[in-house]
């Protein structure tokens, strides 16, 4: 059994396991179980610093400094998408989440559409810290089937008063939405289009 436990086990010693575990105690096969559960967490971490050394190595753009991966995250801000555009360089790295996570400001544009997921705009609100907002609801979309959802339009008209911009581009059965929903006025609102 000790061979079995030993930081150097392996897999390959799969076909010897029956044999030897037919002979143990349930507490015996818990602490091997246990034992195994260590060495495999040892293994990830020891293939994900080897995968950080492979791409810093690699990929030059791991070279850059953050606060000019900080400004291309701000140009994805800045399109359609607004705020949503960060969130799949979040996933690319732990150094890009962490930049892009550490950036309030990163997440003040709020762009709500018929694609926008409840969770999705609860995240951007989050990161966004209570810092003011550009906030654009775009339901005029002919391209899209779907409606927005309205608890989605909900949850962002909740936020009309952390408003700094707003843009609004709806459509007809948007109207009794917006007439029926009357948001506290923004104290920081500079401009409505």
């Amino acid at each position: 059994m000790h061979d079995l436990l030993c930081a150097d086990c392996s897999p390959s010693l799969s076909p010897m396991l029956p044999s030897v575990i037919s002979s143990m105690s349930e507490h015996e096969i818990d602490s091997l179980l246990d034992a195994c559960k260590g060495a495999i967490a040892q293994y990830h971490g020891i293939m994900r610093s080897l995968k950080t050394a492979r791409n810093v190595g690699c990929a030059k753009i791991s070279r850059l400094p953050d606060d000019i991966l900080e400004a291309i995250f701000f140009v994805l801000a800045e399109g359609h998408r607004g705020s949503q555009a960060c969130i799949p360089p979040t996933l690319v790295c732990r150094r890009w989440r962490s930049i892009a996570i550490g950036s309030p400001l990163l997440w003040c544009t709020v762009t709500v559409d018929r694609l926008t997921r409840l969770d999705c705009l609860a995240s951007i609100l989050s990161l966004s810290c209570g810092l003011p907002l550009n906030v654009k609801i775009l339901t005029v979309h002919a391209h899209y089937e779907s409606e927005i959802s309205p608890v989605v339009l909900t949850r962002v008209l909740e936020e009309l008063p952390r408003a700094r911009r707003l843009y609004l581009d709806f459509d007809r059965p948007y109207y009794t939405f917006f007439r029926d929903y009357v948001p506290k006025p923004s104290l920081s609102l500079e401009s409505v289009k």
